[in-house]
């Protein structure tokens, strides 16, 4: 489809790597997908790429752009969907709301943690009480 010619030096290079460490590790994968937990040892080789804050400007993310994102979590999705969700959570709408939404004190203190994987942000939907119903966790939050 020559969607190469829609991405950065880096983000190829981003992406070959992406996949190359994929490939490196997907067979130890499957006793996590067995067993429906989080293989945390994968937290250092997601780090030692480089990738994590996707599109994210500073923090020491690679600050790419929306088609570079998608062709570096195809890779990791082509050989684990559930590895592929959790950096779309803790990055498109953990980080990316801090990013949009938060002060600098609290960019600082959140994103550069976060894009080190010392910290892993996502979005509490489900609560008790509440089921799916997001508009109501602020109430939630406040009764707590």
């Amino acid at each position: 489809m020559g969607l190469d010619s829609k991405l950065s030096q880096k983000a190829i290079g981003l992406r070959d790597n992406t996949a190359k460490m994929m490939d490196s590790i997907v067979d130890r994968l499957d006793p996590y997908y067995e067993s429906a937990t989080f293989p945390e040892w994968v937290l250092e080789y997601l780090r030692l790429l480089k990738i994590n804050g996707l599109t994210i400007k500073g923090y020491g993310s690679p600050g790419l752009n929306t088609v570079e994102m998608g062709a570096i979590v195809f890779e990791i999705a082509k050989r684990d969907a559930g590895l592929a969700s959790f950096m779309l959570v803790h990055n498109a709408i953990g980080m990316a709301v801090v990013d949009s939404l938060g002060d600098s004190e609290q960019k600082q203190r959140i994103l550069t943690p976060a894009v080190n994987f010392e910290k892993v942000l996502a979005f509490g939907l489900t609560e008790p009480n509440v089921g799916s119903d997001a508009s109501n966790l602020t109430t939630v939050a406040e009764k707590v």
